[in-house]
């Protein structure tokens, strides 16, 4: 394997834009939270490259563009054959954090997750099948884990966003994931630079 070409991922938070956000009734601003999990397309499957929670301070105003508490930095390799970099975001409000432990937990095993793109019939399709036929521009989706939409108990989320590129075409550019809520009273958005350091 030392011979072969390689691919490179490297995907960095930049801001979240809250364009709105409400933590329900007497409860303030939202706390936002970003679960991120970069990886590539297997033989077998999806697999799981790297994941981080990006935290953001409570907006004292809204509308407002906020940078994350620490600087995160995403990276997926690839060798072999040409294959598919993805990225997948969970945009949550933090109450607990029980849920999204629990959510983050669950980013380590790429396969239990599936997606249902916005506006589109409510087939899901798996995080393999998403790289390949949700095309490489950022898309909102609607999350599932397990087979079943997602059911949270302390955390609320907000949406899911998803985005795949290929790892023979070099790319460098900022992707903007929108993030809103079915009440459309948390409406996100998170400005992500993606560069794909092409195989040769």
């Amino acid at each position: 394997m030392a011979n072969a070409r390689r691919a490179l991922f490297t995907a960095k938070l930049e801001a979240l834009e809250v364009a709105r956000g409400n933590d329900g009734w007497l409860r303030g601003h939202p706390e936002p939270v970003i679960l991120l999990a970069a990886g590539r397309l297997g033989p077998k499957g999806p697999v799981l490259e790297s994941r981080h929670i990006a935290r953001f301070p409570t907006p004292e105003v809204i509308p407002t563009t906020a940078l994350p508490v620490d600087q995160l930095r995403l990276t997926a390799d690839h060798r072999g054959a040409r294959s598919t970099f993805f990225l997948f975001a969970l945009a949550l409000e933090h109450d607990s954090g029980d849920d999204i432990a629990r959510l983050y937990g669950a980013l380590e095993s790429p396969a239990r997750w599936g997606v249902v793109p916005h506006g589109s019939d409510p087939e899901p399709f798996d995080l393999g099948e998403a790289c390949t036929r949700l095309g490489h521009n950022a898309t909102r989706i609607e999350p599932m884990l397990d087979g079943k939409h997602l059911t949270l108990e302390d955390d609320d989320i907000v949406g899911g966003a998803f985005i795949a590129a290929p790892t023979h075409e070099s790319r460098r550019a900022t992707v903007r994931f929108h993030f809103l809520s079915q009440d459309e009273k948390n409406d996100w958005t998170a400005r992500v630079m993606l560069t794909v350091r092409g195989q040769r």
